[in-house]
């Protein structure tokens, strides 16, 4: 475990405060104060582990954060990354094979043909309703309900 250089002190290995004289690491020794240096009334003049205590609390807390926004961006890349999978495969799914196409262009042929048979065959007072009853019904029987 990594030594504090101003108090000889163990410090966890990705400090950079020592939690115990509040020195950063990395940097050389610090003189020590004298008592009679200090402001009066300063608490951190007073209490060195303090100050490097409260500053390596707030790095941690960074660090925390830092870890909790990564983790949400994280998170949203990866949401983003399923919708644009979502969409490469509805367009894979609407993308039609040449061979597709012209089945269904032979189907759609056969049904009008099929419609323009029945109608030169229909007696010439059909209604215009059972017209579109019989169209409506070889859309359906030869899978053209688009």
């Amino acid at each position: 475990m990594p030594v504090c250089e101003n108090c000889q002190g163990q410090v966890l290995p990705d400090a950079t405060f020592c939690e115990a004289c509040g020195h950063k690491l990395g940097t050389p020794a610090a003189k020590k104060p004298e008592p009679g240096e200090a402001k009066s009334g300063s608490l951190r003049g007073e209490l060195a582990f303090l100050s490097g205590s409260i500053d390596q609390a707030k790095v941690r807390i960074d660090q925390w954060k830092q870890k909790g926004d990564q983790s949400k961006r994280a998170a949203e890349r990866e949401a983003e990354q399923k919708r644009v999978e979502k969409e490469e495969a509805a367009k894979q799914r609407k993308k039609r094979s040449p061979f597709r196409a012209v089945i269904q262009f032979l189907t759609g042929l056969a049904a009008l043909a099929a419609f323009v048979y029945l109608l030169i065959k229909l007696p010439r007072n059909t209604s215009p309703t059972l017209i579109m009853q019989l169209w409506n019904s070889i859309q359906e029987e030869f899978g053209l309900d688009h």
